[in-house]
């Protein structure tokens, strides 16, 4: 009884937790449109999106950060002298240079799988250590994909876990241990 009434009560407690995204439909679907389950045969299956308010927190932290302007940035002409000569497609090139010349504190670049996106995060890589003579740190989701940045000539770099608690160590240490890290200005993380 003690067990049902706990995980009663945890299931209570993730389900108030959780808030659905769904947008509702704004005009009631004729009946000759609708599935046997209810939703429009035009809606795919099992439409609904569900999120907790703590990864909708963090997620609107990220947007304020993307928001956020004063990051070291390259002139386009330098940026255009710079990717001349690099094997970079063009649509590749003009990420490359919206990067390098956004001043924005945290750029996305979004692609398809084989788009060659981690190609052209180590030519940027490469072209932000030419332009701003810092080495750039790659932080990826897992290690396989920081292994892909390796690969891509990214040489320092974390996947996302030990990111996070390399920088939860940082804002718990002391003084003393503060002096044996030091971030250069202009660094650039990808």
């Amino acid at each position: 009884e003690e067990v049902r009434t706990l995980v009663s009560d945890l299931a209570d407690q993730a389900v108030n937790d959780v808030i659905q995204l769904t947008v509702p439909d704004f005009l009631e679907t004729p009946a000759e449109l609708k599935r046997s389950d209810g939703h429009s045969r035009f809606e795919p299956h099992r439409p609904e999106r569900y999120s907790t308010a703590d990864q909708l927190q963090r997620e609107e932290s990220i947007v304020a950060t993307a928001r956020q302007t004063g990051a070291p940035k390259v002139a386009p002409e330098r940026v255009a002298k710079l990717t001349e000569d690099t094997r970079l497609a063009e649509d590749q090139r003009q990420a490359v240079a919206e990067i390098m010349t956004s001043g924005r504190r945290l750029d996305v670049l979004l692609g398809p799988a084989g788009a060659g996106k981690s190609h052209t995060v180590g030519a940027l890589a490469e072209l932000w250590k030419e332009a701003h003579g810092t080495e750039v740190f790659g932080v990826a989701v897992a290690q396989n994909a920081m292994q892909v940045l390796h690969a891509e000539g990214i040489e320092r770099g974390a996947n996302v876990h030990r990111f996070l608690a390399h920088h939860n160590d940082l804002a718990n240490a002391s003084p003393e241990d503060m002096a044996e890290f030091s971030l250069r200005r202009g660094q650039l993380v990808v």
